[in-house]
Protein backbone atom coordinates (compact mmCIF):
# COMPACT_ATOMS: atom_id res chain seq x y z
CA UNK A 1 0.00 0.00 0.00
CA UNK A 2 1.00 3.97 -1.14
CA UNK A 3 2.24 5.52 2.55
CA UNK A 4 -1.01 7.71 3.98
CA UNK A 5 -0.80 11.16 3.63
CA UNK A 6 -2.99 12.97 6.48
CA UNK A 7 -1.90 15.94 9.05
CA UNK A 8 -2.64 13.07 11.62
CA UNK A 9 -0.38 11.11 10.54
CA UNK A 10 2.11 12.97 8.44
CA UNK A 11 2.56 16.23 9.79
CA UNK A 12 5.85 16.96 9.39
CA UNK A 13 5.79 16.18 6.09
CA UNK A 14 2.86 18.14 4.75
CA UNK A 15 4.57 21.03 6.90
CA UNK A 16 7.63 20.73 5.09
CA UNK A 17 5.99 20.17 1.53
CA UNK A 18 3.62 23.46 2.63
CA UNK A 19 6.84 25.58 2.94
CA UNK A 20 8.66 24.54 0.18
CA UNK A 21 5.87 24.98 -1.44
CA UNK A 22 4.80 29.00 -0.27
CA UNK A 23 8.62 29.93 -0.73
CA UNK A 24 8.31 28.69 -4.40
CA UNK A 25 4.83 30.89 -5.28
CA UNK A 26 6.16 33.54 -3.37
CA UNK A 27 9.50 33.73 -5.29
CA UNK A 28 7.20 33.52 -9.06
CA UNK A 29 4.93 36.08 -7.60
CA UNK A 30 7.02 38.58 -6.16
CA UNK A 31 10.78 39.74 -8.41
CA UNK A 32 13.72 39.37 -6.36
CA UNK A 33 12.10 37.52 -3.79
CA UNK A 34 14.16 34.40 -4.65
CA UNK A 35 17.25 36.18 -4.45
CA UNK A 36 16.23 37.98 -0.88
CA UNK A 37 15.44 34.22 0.54
CA UNK A 38 18.71 32.92 -0.97
CA UNK A 39 20.43 35.84 1.52
CA UNK A 40 18.35 35.22 4.49
CA UNK A 41 18.18 31.45 4.33
CA UNK A 42 20.48 30.04 2.15
CA UNK A 43 23.92 28.45 3.18
CA UNK A 44 26.52 31.66 2.43
CA UNK A 45 30.08 32.05 4.64
CA UNK A 46 27.67 33.40 7.32
CA UNK A 47 27.85 29.87 8.27
CA UNK A 48 30.77 30.78 10.19
CA UNK A 49 29.44 33.54 11.81
CA UNK A 50 27.39 31.41 13.66
CA UNK A 51 24.67 31.37 11.54
CA UNK A 52 23.94 27.66 12.18
CA UNK A 53 20.53 27.64 10.71
CA UNK A 54 21.75 27.59 7.69
CA UNK A 55 21.99 24.17 6.46
CA UNK A 56 18.46 23.15 7.01
CA UNK A 57 17.03 26.48 5.73
CA UNK A 58 18.89 26.44 2.37
CA UNK A 59 17.01 23.01 1.84
CA UNK A 60 13.41 24.34 1.98
CA UNK A 61 14.84 26.79 -0.67
CA UNK A 62 15.26 26.01 -4.98
CA UNK A 63 16.12 27.08 -8.13
CA UNK A 64 12.60 26.70 -9.89
CA UNK A 65 9.10 25.51 -9.79
CA UNK A 66 10.23 22.36 -11.28
CA UNK A 67 13.00 21.46 -9.11
CA UNK A 68 11.01 22.54 -5.85
CA UNK A 69 7.75 20.11 -7.56
CA UNK A 70 10.10 17.42 -8.11
CA UNK A 71 11.60 17.40 -4.40
CA UNK A 72 8.46 17.81 -2.93
CA UNK A 73 7.01 14.24 -4.85
CA UNK A 74 9.47 12.74 -3.68
CA UNK A 75 9.15 14.03 -0.31
CA UNK A 76 5.55 13.18 -0.06
CA UNK A 77 6.82 9.04 -0.74
CA UNK A 78 10.12 8.89 1.21
CA UNK A 79 8.92 11.19 4.17
CA UNK A 80 5.51 9.63 4.26
CA UNK A 81 6.67 6.22 4.47
CA UNK A 82 8.84 7.23 7.00
CA UNK A 83 6.90 9.22 9.07
CA UNK A 84 3.69 6.63 9.15
CA UNK A 85 6.43 3.94 10.55
CA UNK A 86 8.86 6.03 13.26
CA UNK A 87 6.50 9.42 13.87
CA UNK A 88 6.71 12.85 13.16
CA UNK A 89 9.73 13.65 16.11
CA UNK A 90 12.22 10.91 14.27
CA UNK A 91 11.27 12.26 11.03
CA UNK A 92 11.93 15.77 11.70
CA UNK A 93 15.28 14.36 13.30
CA UNK A 94 16.32 12.18 10.49
CA UNK A 95 15.44 15.57 7.79
CA UNK A 96 17.59 17.89 10.21
CA UNK A 97 20.36 15.14 10.28
CA UNK A 98 20.41 15.09 6.30
CA UNK A 99 20.10 18.44 6.08
CA UNK A 100 23.34 19.55 8.16
CA UNK A 101 25.36 16.17 6.94
CA UNK A 102 24.42 16.96 2.77
CA UNK A 103 24.71 20.61 2.21
CA UNK A 104 27.97 20.91 4.25
CA UNK A 105 29.92 18.49 2.41
CA UNK A 106 28.60 20.36 -0.72
CA UNK A 107 29.76 23.54 0.64
CA UNK A 108 32.96 22.66 1.19
CA UNK A 109 33.58 20.83 -1.55
CA UNK A 110 32.56 24.64 -3.64
CA UNK A 111 35.53 26.23 -1.96
CA UNK A 112 36.65 28.06 -4.63
CA UNK A 113 34.01 30.76 -4.16
CA UNK A 114 33.20 33.21 -1.10
CA UNK A 115 29.43 32.61 -2.46
CA UNK A 116 28.26 29.67 -3.71
CA UNK A 117 24.40 28.97 -3.38
CA UNK A 118 23.69 25.61 -2.25
CA UNK A 119 19.85 25.01 -2.22
CA UNK A 120 17.55 22.51 -2.57
CA UNK A 121 16.25 19.73 -0.77
CA UNK A 122 17.73 16.58 -2.73
CA UNK A 123 20.19 15.54 -0.28
CA UNK A 124 17.54 15.21 2.25
CA UNK A 125 15.75 12.98 0.07
CA UNK A 126 18.82 11.01 -0.56
CA UNK A 127 18.99 10.50 2.70
CA UNK A 128 15.76 9.23 2.90
CA UNK A 129 16.27 7.35 0.08
CA UNK A 130 19.38 5.69 1.78
CA UNK A 131 17.39 4.83 4.96
CA UNK A 132 14.36 3.49 2.92
CA UNK A 133 17.20 1.61 0.92
CA UNK A 134 18.32 -0.77 3.45
CA UNK A 135 15.07 -0.53 5.66
CA UNK A 136 12.74 -2.20 3.16
CA UNK A 137 14.56 -5.25 4.00
CA UNK A 138 13.49 -5.14 7.45
CA UNK A 139 10.39 -3.42 7.30
CA UNK A 140 7.63 -4.31 4.95
CA UNK A 141 5.71 -1.40 4.51
CA UNK A 142 8.79 0.23 3.39
CA UNK A 143 8.95 -1.71 -0.03
CA UNK A 144 6.41 0.44 -2.00
CA UNK A 145 8.54 3.59 -1.13
CA UNK A 146 11.03 2.38 -2.43
CA UNK A 147 10.30 -0.54 -4.76
CA UNK A 148 13.07 -1.99 -7.18
CA UNK A 149 11.81 0.96 -9.91
CA UNK A 150 12.23 3.55 -7.48
CA UNK A 151 15.57 2.39 -6.76
CA UNK A 152 16.44 2.18 -10.38
CA UNK A 153 15.23 5.79 -11.22
CA UNK A 154 17.14 6.94 -8.15
CA UNK A 155 20.53 5.45 -8.66
CA UNK A 156 19.98 6.25 -12.66
CA UNK A 157 18.78 10.06 -11.65
CA UNK A 158 21.97 10.73 -9.88
CA UNK A 159 24.39 9.24 -12.30
CA UNK A 160 22.86 11.17 -14.94
CA UNK A 161 22.88 14.22 -12.82
CA UNK A 162 26.92 13.92 -12.75
CA UNK A 163 26.80 13.52 -16.57
CA UNK A 164 25.17 16.96 -17.05
CA UNK A 165 27.13 18.67 -14.62
CA UNK A 166 30.50 17.25 -16.13
CA UNK A 167 29.03 18.29 -19.65
CA UNK A 168 27.97 21.89 -18.22
CA UNK A 169 24.74 21.32 -19.00
CA UNK A 170 23.01 21.40 -15.46
CA UNK A 171 24.90 22.60 -12.33
CA UNK A 172 23.90 20.01 -9.74
CA UNK A 173 24.68 19.49 -6.18
CA UNK A 174 26.00 15.56 -6.68
CA UNK A 175 28.35 15.93 -3.57
CA UNK A 176 24.79 16.69 -1.68
CA UNK A 177 23.01 13.68 -3.40
CA UNK A 178 26.12 11.13 -2.92
CA UNK A 179 26.74 12.58 0.84
CA UNK A 180 22.78 12.27 1.75
CA UNK A 181 22.58 8.95 0.58
CA UNK A 182 25.71 7.69 2.23
CA UNK A 183 24.50 9.25 5.89
CA UNK A 184 21.05 7.67 5.11
CA UNK A 185 23.04 4.47 4.45
CA UNK A 186 24.68 4.63 7.27
CA UNK A 187 21.89 5.39 9.91
CA UNK A 188 19.70 2.55 8.77
CA UNK A 189 22.30 -0.20 9.29
CA UNK A 190 22.90 1.14 12.39
CA UNK A 191 19.67 0.64 13.10
CA UNK A 192 18.35 -2.46 11.29
CA UNK A 193 21.47 -4.52 11.86
CA UNK A 194 22.34 -6.48 14.22
CA UNK A 195 25.64 -8.36 13.62
CA UNK A 196 28.03 -5.62 12.96
CA UNK A 197 25.65 -2.96 14.56
CA UNK A 198 28.66 -1.27 16.94
CA UNK A 199 31.18 -0.68 13.61
CA UNK A 200 28.51 0.93 11.64
CA UNK A 201 27.58 3.16 14.79
CA UNK A 202 31.15 3.88 14.48
CA UNK A 203 31.73 4.66 10.88
CA UNK A 204 28.48 7.00 11.49
CA UNK A 205 29.75 8.79 14.34
CA UNK A 206 33.10 9.85 12.49
CA UNK A 207 31.13 11.01 9.51
CA UNK A 208 28.71 13.14 11.59
CA UNK A 209 31.98 14.85 13.57
CA UNK A 210 33.66 15.55 10.45
CA UNK A 211 30.56 17.46 9.23
CA UNK A 212 30.08 19.01 12.60
CA UNK A 213 33.79 20.39 12.60
CA UNK A 214 33.41 21.56 9.17
CA UNK A 215 31.18 24.19 11.26
CA UNK A 216 33.57 25.88 12.45
CA UNK A 217 36.43 24.98 10.95
CA UNK A 218 37.04 24.93 7.04
CA UNK A 219 40.14 26.18 6.69
CA UNK A 220 40.24 25.44 2.30
CA UNK A 221 37.09 27.38 1.92
CA UNK A 222 37.35 31.17 0.62
CA UNK A 223 34.38 32.10 2.63
CA UNK A 224 35.94 30.39 6.10
CA UNK A 225 38.86 32.79 5.00
CA UNK A 226 36.90 35.70 4.47
CA UNK A 227 35.02 34.98 8.11
CA UNK A 228 38.08 34.47 9.77
CA UNK A 229 40.16 37.71 9.58
CA UNK A 230 36.72 39.81 10.17
CA UNK A 231 35.72 40.31 12.94
CA UNK A 232 32.00 40.02 14.20
CA UNK A 233 28.88 41.51 13.12
CA UNK A 234 29.52 39.24 10.15
CA UNK A 235 26.84 40.46 8.37
CA UNK A 236 27.99 43.28 6.55
CA UNK A 237 30.73 41.34 4.99
CA UNK A 238 28.46 39.03 3.11
CA UNK A 239 26.27 42.59 2.00
CA UNK A 240 29.52 44.11 0.97
CA UNK A 241 31.04 40.73 -0.88
CA UNK A 242 26.95 40.74 -2.20
CA UNK A 243 27.43 43.97 -3.91
CA UNK A 244 31.00 44.16 -5.33
CA UNK A 245 30.23 40.84 -7.08
CA UNK A 246 26.32 40.68 -7.64
CA UNK A 247 26.93 38.84 -11.39
CA UNK A 248 28.29 36.37 -9.82
CA UNK A 249 25.76 36.22 -6.88
CA UNK A 250 22.73 36.32 -9.38
CA UNK A 251 24.22 33.56 -11.70
CA UNK A 252 25.37 31.34 -8.29
CA UNK A 253 21.44 31.98 -7.17
CA UNK A 254 19.75 30.44 -10.50
CA UNK A 255 22.67 27.92 -10.50
CA UNK A 256 21.50 26.47 -7.26
CA UNK A 257 21.75 23.03 -6.09
CA UNK A 258 19.99 20.02 -7.74
CA UNK A 259 19.09 21.58 -11.21
CA UNK A 260 16.80 21.61 -12.96
CA UNK A 261 18.56 25.04 -13.06
CA UNK A 262 19.50 22.74 -10.30
CA UNK A 263 16.43 21.09 -11.10
CA UNK A 264 17.56 18.03 -10.49
CA UNK A 265 17.69 15.90 -7.10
Amino acid sequence: MPPTISFQRTPVTIILMCVMGLIEVLSLTDEGARLRFYQALGLTQQIWGWELWRPFTTTLLHADVLHAAFNIYILSIFGAAIENRYGPGRLLGMVAFFALCSTMPEYAWNYQRQITWIVGFSGVNYGLFGFLYVGRRYQSEFFYACSPMTVQIMIAWFFLCILLTAIDVWNVANVAHGAGFVFGYLLAQSVFRVRGRTAWRAALGVATAAVLLMLVWCPWHEGFKAMKHHRPPYRPLLKRTLEERPAVAQADAWAAEGSTTHSGG
